[in-house]
């Protein structure tokens, strides 16, 4: 019999969470539905059951090559400011992305201000394991151990699920860039939501490789551009990785291998933990 674990319910309802935001009624009726499925001894009466889930129109990735038909320009003769645009263009096909906040009009300096004080309260920084600064983490922080650690060091900031971890990441990558366009450093950020690749539809061959191509063709101008500026220290932030693998072809592992061509760079890494303690989900 399978015991569905709490950390194991939570990613069977992950897709329909997201979804949500898309068509929020569409969305509860599929959720509803999949949670009494699941657990059967939770059945309501059937009138209360939910439809089944229903195919939800999700604003598609742009095609690789459209992409890449956007761009006249060789990869490495990029300005810093068109470098940066690119990336923070690459951002607002993501879910939770700020960037198309930012782009109404939207203070970043207030919102950044409003959101330190919760991030004090949902989340903390760690590295090589342990607490990096206890309750102090805010964005000003987390840029600062960034540029603290060594080229091919690792930063985790950990918490809940919806404890806004991809919010940190994203208002340090903001400033970061800013601070690369103007001169000031040479850390060259770039924000991806691994959990985004999961979405597409890969068909039945190869999923693997597919999620591949399509990691490359996306990072494809970063990549070019680091390679052929050597004074540019590159810097990933990665959100949406799991605190237990639940897949073979886990999305942060294909990235890695993706990334390898960069040598040494430095990590940012947002983690979702407290999913439940128990990995056994079998008897």
């Amino acid at each position: 019999m399978v015991v569905h674990r709490e950390r194991r319910l939570y990613y069977l309802g992950r897709k329909h969470w997201i979804d949500a935001f898309v068509d929020f009624s569409v969305a509860l009726e599929s959720l509803l539905h999949t949670l009494n499925t699941i657990i059967p001894n939770k059945q309501l009466p059937a009138n209360e059951i939910g439809t089944p889930p229903t195919q939800i129109n999700l604003p598609t990735r742009p095609d690789v090559c459209e992409a890449n038909a956007l761009h006249q320009i060789e990869h490495c003769d990029y300005s810093r400011e068109e470098m940066v645009s690119i990336l923070k263009r690459n951002t607002r096909k993501y879910s939770y992305s700020l960037t198309k906040r930012f782009d109404t009009g939207t203070s970043r300096c207030k919102f950044e201000n409003a959101a330190n004080s919760m991030f004090k309260k949902t989340v903390h920084i760690t590295r090589h394991g342990k607490d990096y600064l206890g309750s102090e983490c805010c964005v000003s922080f987390l840029y600062d151990c960034i540029k603290s650690i060594a080229q091919n060091d690792s930063i985790s900031v950990c918490g809940l699920p919806g404890s806004a971890k991809n919010m940190l990441l994203q208002l340090a990558f903001f400033n970061m860039a800013d601070a690369f366009v103007n001169g000031e450093s040479d850390l060259l950020p770039c924000y991806i939501a691994v959990n985004c690749f999961e979405k597409e539809d890969y068909g039945e061959q190869d999923v693997k490789e597919q999620m591949r191509k399509q990691m490359q063709g996306e990072l494809s101008d970063y990549l070019s551009y680091v390679q052929a500026h050597p004074e540019v220290s590159p810097v990933l932030f990665i959100d949406g990785v799991r605190e237990h693998m639940i897949s073979d072809t886990a999305p942060e592992n294909i990235l890695n291998e993706v990334l390898r061509k960069l040598g040494k760079y430095r990590r940012v890494v947002s983690i979702d933990t407290g999913l439940g303690q128990h990995t056994q989900h079998q008897q």
